[in-house]
């Protein structure tokens, strides 16, 4: 097989994650298809959770990184008369003459059970499957390409890194109050951390002036701060760092709101508490949250 017979375009963006409006049988102008193949299906969303394979652990489990950003996912009908190794062989070098660089690729047995794990990977089913895994670096920002082979099918999964579209959820101290008042408990999604991380980030201000008002509004009342996570990560983890971003909101209350330290207290339930499946992008989102609970 010769490289120079097959040619596969590849279109790297000089700015990742604009706008772009696609018809429905073209592909992402980071990565084109192999020539011949088809689109099956095509899912866009502005705003999602994905794991990246980039290895196995010591049982044979497959490892990655969670990333959010804008996801892209293409299921291609791949050519009859083409093998797995030809059409991946023309994605690596594109891709590398493209500036990527490889995470991970694997072929068979030694990509584990990674179209179990993750992402819902249809492509990668038959005898012949492949697996490559690779991020470009843009001066706007950086994108992550996961490209799967199977018998039938090429799945391209493209994540471009971009900020979550914060204040389309509005939090005020009329409904806080009302929740508590009514439930005992109130959930607040207008704190925001990154990843993994217990650090406020600079758009939760909003949400944390509104809980501080509601708490200078109701003078009598006292309060925990409960941490809540998805199940993403090892159990110990998440308890942990609930934990943690409940003390940040409680430390952020009383540093900088001016609210008694005597009447907060911080807590972490981790994903012990969920109020929607773990088993989707949607339903995760929903059990990241901060609960305020009267004590």
């Amino acid at each position: 097989m010769h490289l120079g017979r097959t040619i596969l375009a590849v279109f790297v963006l000089l700015t990742i994650g604009a706008s772009i409006g696609w018809a429905d049988d073209t592909d992402h102008p980071l990565v084109s298809r192999y020539p011949g193949s088809t689109i099956s299906s095509k899912k866009v969303q502005e705003y999602a959770e994905y794991k990246l394979g980039s290895g196995l652990d010591a049982k044979g489990n497959v490892t990655g990184p969670t990333l959010e950003g804008r996801l892209t996912r293409i299921l291609y009908q791949k050519p009859k008369e083409r093998s797995n190794l030809e059409i991946m062989r023309n994605y690596e070098a594109a891709l590398e003459k493209a500036g990527m660089e490889t995470i991970w690729s694997c072929a068979n047995r030694d990509c584990g059970r990674l179209w179990r794990q993750f992402n819902d990977i249809k492509a990668m089913t038959g005898q012949d499957t492949r697996y490559l895994a690779g991020k470009i670096r843009q001066t706007d920002g950086e994108a992550y390409v996961a490209i799967s082979l199977g018998l039938s099918y090429a799945q391209v999964d493209i994540v471009e890194m971009k900020a979550m579209d914060s204040g389309l959820v509005t939090v005020n101290a009329e409904m806080l109050a009302g929740g508590i008042r009514s439930e005992g408990h109130v959930s607040v999604y207008g704190i925001y951390f990154d990843t993994g991380k217990s650090e406020i980030k600079p758009e939760s201000e909003a949400a944390l002036q509104e809980i501080a008002k509601m708490l200078q509004q109701e003078s009598a009342l006292e309060v925990r701060i409960v941490g809540h996570t998805d199940s993403v990560g090892s159990f110990e983890m998440n308890m942990e760092l609930s934990r943690a971003r409940a003390a940040a909101v409680v430390a952020a209350l009383v540093a900088e709101h001016g609210v008694a330290a005597s009447r907060l207290e911080a807590h972490g339930v981790g994903p012990l508490a969920p109020v929607a499946t773990n088993t989707t992008p949607e339903g995760k989102s929903r059990n990241r949250r901060v609960e305020i609970v009267q004590r």
